[in-house]
């Protein structure tokens, strides 16, 4: 389990984007599968991570649950 924040003076920079498509990439070369993420609604991150090709697996009225396949 990972948790991964930016510091609000640097988001909307590219470091959160470039830090997933880098952990994607290791996680690939390590034999792992699919990443599989929780996120509320109210996270704005959620769009990075559909932008990403994250799919929404389940749901309920506050979080989702994604998933990408490696």
């Amino acid at each position: 389990m990972i948790l991964v924040l930016i510091k609000h003076d640097f988001r909307r920079q590219g470091f959160g984007r470039m830090m997933l498509l880098q952990m994607r990439q290791v996680m690939k070369l390590k034999g792992y599968q699919r990443i599989i993420l929780y996120v509320l609604h109210k996270n704005p991150a959620r769009y990075l991570y559909s932008s990403l090709g994250y799919k929404t697996i389940k749901e309920n009225d506050k979080s989702s649950l994604m998933m990408i396949s490696l």
